[in-house]
C-alpha cells in the first residue's frame, strides 16, 4: 500500500531540511570563519549594546550593600500637638420595657382575614409585611396569640408583653 502523496511531500522537505542542516554544521566543525568566535563566549558578548551615551558617572549602584553608601541626613520630623478627643454626651439608655414595648408600639394591622375558619392578621412594621395565622411568629419578636373580627392579640417573645390591636374602623 502506497502512502497518500501529501506525506511524500512532508517527507521531501524534511530530508531537504535535515540535508541543509548537516551542511551547514559540518562548513562550521572544518574551521569555517566564525567557527574560534561560536565555541568561546566572552563577557563582552552578554553587555548591552545601544546608541545612548553613557554618563560618565554613574549614579548609584544597585547592588552595592547598604552600608558602603553614605546615607544623606534625614529632615527632622515636625509632629502636630496633639488635640485632646471631644467627648460626647451619651444619653443614660431607656429602660428595656420602654424600648420593647415601643416595638409593639410600631406594630400595625392592616387588615384580617379568615380563611377555612381560621383567622390569618396581616401586619406591618416600618418597611416589612407579613400574614400570620393564630400561633406563628412574626418578623421574630412576636407571636400572633389570638386573631378575632375585631382585634388581634400579639405577644412580645422578649418581655413577654401583650398588647391588643384592634381593627381600624370598628
Amino acid at each position: 500500500m502506497m502512502p497518500p502523496r501529501r506525506y511524500l511531500a512532508y517527507t521531501g522537505v524534511i530530508v531537504v531540511l535535515l540535508l541543509v542542516n548537516l551542511v551547514r554544521w559540518w562548513q562550521h566543525g572544518a574551521g569555517g570563519p566564525s567557527a574560534a568566535q561560536d565555541t568561546v563566549l566572552a563577557a563582552q558578548d552578554f553587555r548591552l549594546r545601544a546608541n545612548v551615551p553613557m554618563p560618565a558617572a554613574v549614579r548609584r549602584d544597585l547592588f552595592a550593600s547598604s552600608t558602603a553608601a553614605a546615607r544623606p541626613a534625614a529632615a527632622p520630623v515636625v509632629r502636630a500637638p496633639r488635640v485632646a478627643p471631644t467627648v460626647r454626651r451619651v444619653e443614660p439608655p431607656a429602660p428595656v420595657a420602654e424600648t420593647q414595648a415601643a416595638a409593639l408600639g410600631r406594630l400595625r394591622l392592616l387588615g384580617v382575614v379568615f380563611r377555612g375558619g381560621r383567622g390569618q392578621a396581616y401586619l406591618a412594621l416600618e418597611r416589612d409585611k407579613a400574614m400570620a395565622y393564630a400561633g406563628e411568629n412574626v418578623f421574630g419578636q412576636f407571636t400572633v396569640d389570638r386573631v378575632t373580627v375585631d382585634a388581634v392579640q400579639l405577644r412580645d417573645l422578649k418581655n413577654n408583653t401583650i398588647r391588643r390591636i384592634p381593627v381600624s374602623g370598628k
